[in-house]
């Protein structure tokens, strides 16, 4: 039954949690995925999230990618503003693996970053549409579509300029430059 199955995936969460800390850190995608068969979403989307990342240091970016997908897929599931601000993050780091693993041009790139920049807007953090900004405008820069490009690289200079971020400007400016 899915209940007993749920209930068995939440003890082999919290087995996991308790004995085998320094798994879990090596491995959060090994608890991120019995915490998404217990439904305990939020906490699986934390640790999907945290196995992206680690694999995007090891510049393992497909590997990255995919567990960042794997988050995502999680957040209809779960309607609150942690989630949101989850979604935002985990759009703004499967739009840099992507970037990485294909290259600037990848169109699932521009999809993540242009759903990073609208859920920008809805959560309290105005810091991160600058990173929306900057994937969306060398997204465009690389496929040669040099208004667009233009287009997001103001933005962002309007942004950096905002908040006295001198390396968001330098951003900002290689964006134009380009």
């Amino acid at each position: 039954l899915r209940s007993a199955r749920r209930s068995f995936h939440a003890r082999i969460a919290r087995v996991l949690e308790e004995t085998f800390p320094e798994r879990i850190e090596h491995e959060p995608e090994l608890i991120a995925q019995h915490l998404a068969e217990a439904g305990r979403m939020l906490e699986a989307i934390r640790y999907w999230q945290q196995a992206g990342e680690r694999a995007l240091r090891a510049w393992a970016t497909e590997e990255a990618v995919t567990h960042f997908e794997r988050g995502l897929e999680l957040v209809p599931l779960s309607e609150d503003q942690q989630t949101r601000e989850l979604e935002l993050a985990l759009q703004l780091a499967r739009g840099t693996a992507l970037m990485a693993a294909r290259g600037y041009a990848a169109p699932e790139a521009e999809a993540s970053f242009a759903r990073a920049e609208a859920l920008s807007g809805e959560v309290a953090d105005p810091s991160s549409l600058a990173p929306a900004l900057y994937g969306l405008g060398a997204f465009y820069a690389s496929t040669a579509q040099p208004k667009k490009a233009c287009e997001f690289g103001r933005r962002l200079l309007a942004v950096a300029d905002a908040q006295g971020d001198e390396d968001m400007l330098i951003e900002a400016n290689v964006i134009l430059a380009i």
